[in-house]
């Protein structure tokens, strides 16, 4: 059970399914049992490893945020862009002619761009420098909103997470409230294998 405003880092080695696990709580990939159940008024956004597959590579940087928010005036899409780094004429450069890391910062800013009140997360670390890192930490830190995420970076986790579930290969589950330290102490104490 995921609380208003917990925001949950999912832990553990890599195959282990922790983005499958996103994915069956998101209805991508089918149920194998037990039932998902979303709390009154939630509203998602998604954030996938695959995410510039979700965006328009011919259309700008401005358009891609737009789009996904009609609410949205073009001052306050300039004004999110900015706070992920995009200052003045670069809003108008066409996804296609970005570096990955730009584009991975663009695709957080249209994933805030859409006013969910819980985010879902996969490695939104990936591609990114630590100044852009440290954004989207503090932006995530915030936010006032449920937070679910997967990662392997352990600042960005202490920064942002206040619960920790980890998985391990056995099959078994962890949560521990608090950072990573704390995570890892509760493991070593009841014997969690989980990296």
């Amino acid at each position: 059970k995921l609380e208003r405003g917990q925001k949950l880092a999912i832990v553990g080695a890599n195959g282990i399914g922790k983005s499958t696990l996103i994915k069956t709580l998101l209805n991508i990939v089918p149920k194998l049992e037990g039932e998902v159940e979303l709390g009154h008024e939630v509203d998602v956004a998604y954030f996938a490893q695959d995410q510039l597959d979700y965006l328009a590579p011919k259309a700008t940087m401005l358009e891609n945020v737009m789009q996904l928010n009609q609410h949205l005036s073009i001052g306050q899409a300039r004004s999110m862009l900015g706070a992920f780094l995009f200052k003045g004429d670069d809003v108008f450069k066409p996804l296609n002619v970005l570096s990955g890391g730009e584009k991975n910062r663009v695709g957080l800013c249209c994933l805030l761009a859409k006013k969910a009140n819980t985010l879902i997360l996969d490695e939104p670390t990936n591609h990114l420098d630590m100044q852009s890192i440290d954004i989207l930490a503090e932006s995530l830190s915030v936010f006032e909103g449920t937070v679910l995420f997967v990662s392997h970076n352990s600042s960005f986790i202490d920064d942002v997470a206040t619960h920790i579930l980890g998985l391990n290969a056995r099959g078994q589950t962890l949560l521990v409230e608090g950072d990573l330290e704390r995570f890892e102490a509760k493991a070593a104490q009841v014997e969690f294998c989980w990296n």
